[in-house]
């Protein structure tokens, strides 16, 4: 487990804290994982030890205790988790949350829990760790990577296939391996790693020379997308404690005025420049993209500062989400670390829009999936005319 632990470092996690295996970038989230539990009494003692560090460290917030578990049923572990609850001071147990993996079966309390990077990476771990061992045997060592992280957890194995799919999107065809290399900012072995990768799912044909383009882009690779974005470039929110009705206008209007050196629109905005023909009305809130070049980019505790900066400068009134500040949330501020930022700068538009790709993150994000296929089907639609 530690082994792949290791890959949240490189976003400002922290495996060094006292009676903890993992801590967020900003200190307000911790995890106690245990992988191959067996029953019960595994589950109380990796329950104390979390509770044990919430009440020694009042700073956190939310306490996960992730868990993967045999020889026991999940409405036995629903149960437990209730007496453990019962037990503990409501200030305690109100900041602690249960996600379990039991025989494949997921335990998620409360039901309503809101996902994170290291959960959406345990859950693939833990439904990998509930097969069973004679099952597992015949998974080589590479099924066992694919099976865990289909896409990878770097950010250039992640930006390769983005601006292959981006590609595709606007009907751009194929781009010389050097080419993508210097727009994503790596090294050529490591564009050839990522297509070797899609083309084991036949995702790739080859071009004239040492070009790439995709061949086809599935529904299913779609999703698979979709979660390593989450896992890289986790969003920030910020809310209006205020619970202005006019934030988001106003917000967009100093936005219009301050013009941000690397920042796009994304979201909604974006997608209505995208698609003249966009099906929503009103802005439920600003999706922002950051273009942090990796030559310096700013990661873990100083990612964070750096779009808490840039926020205090647009709105000081605003305030990252937390379980203590109450609003809704009017502002996310993405993040890619690419060489190239892809923007699309438009006459009249006062300032430049983030990438197809990242604008159907965002709607996805937001819910919008209906509005999000019909952006995708609209530009695939106009790169085959």
């Amino acid at each position: 487990m530690e082994s792949d632990v290791t890959q949240f470092l490189s976003l400002g996690y922290r495996t060094d804290v006292d009676g903890t295996d993992l801590s967020s970038p900003d200190g307000r989230e911790s995890y106690q994982i245990k992988f191959t539990g067996r029953g019960i009494r595994d589950l109380r003692d990796a329950t104390l030890r979390l509770a044990t560090f919430c009440a020694r460290h009042p700073n956190v917030e939310r306490g996960y205790l992730l868990a993967s578990l045999i020889r026991v049923s999940a409405s036995r572990i629903k149960a437990e988790w209730g007496l453990i609850k019962q037990v503990l001071l409501p200030e305690l147990g109100a900041r602690m949350q249960l996600v379990a993996v039991v025989d494949g079966t997921e335990v998620v309390e409360p039901a309503h829990l809101r996902s994170t990077p290291v959960i959406d990476w345990f859950l693939e771990m833990g439904r990998k760790a509930s097969v069973p061992p004679e099952s597992r045997s015949t998974f080589s060592e590479e099924d066992s990577f694919t099976a865990r992280n289909p896409l990878g957890v770097t950010w250039k194995h992640l930006e390769v296939e983005k601006v292959l799919v981006h590609r595709w999107l606007l009907g751009e065809g194929s781009i010389a391996v050097g080419t993508l290399s210097r727009q994503v900012g790596c090294s050529y072995p490591t564009v050839i790693e990522s297509i070797r990768r899609l083309s084991a799912n036949e995702l790739i044909k080859r071009g004239p020379g040492r070009s790439v383009a995709l061949a086809q882009y599935p529904r299913d690779r779609w999703a698979e997308l979709l979660r390593a974005q989450r896992l890289v470039y986790p969003p920030e929110e910020f809310v209006d404690p205020t619970v202005d009705p006019g934030t988001v206008d106003g917000l967009m209007r100093r936005l219009t005025r301050l013009h941000p050196a690397g920042a796009a629109m994304g979201g909604v905005d974006a997608a209505r420049r995208w698609d003249p023909s966009f099906d929503l009305n009103g802005t439920p809130r600003i999706d922002l993209l950051l273009h942090t070049p990796i030559t310096r980019a700013p990661y873990g505790r100083g990612r964070v500062r750096g779009a808490s900066e840039f926020v205090r400068r647009l709105d000081p009134a605003l305030k990252r989400r937390s379980i203590n500040e109450r609003g809704s949330t009017v502002l996310v501020v993405h993040h890619t670390f690419r060489q190239e930022s892809l923007f699309r700068i438009e006459s009249g538009t006062p300032m430049p829009l983030a990438d197809p790709v990242e604008v159907l993150f965002h709607l996805n994000e937001l819910g919008l999936t209906a509005q999000a296929g019909q952006l995708l089907r609209h530009l695939r639609q106009e790169a085959k005319s």
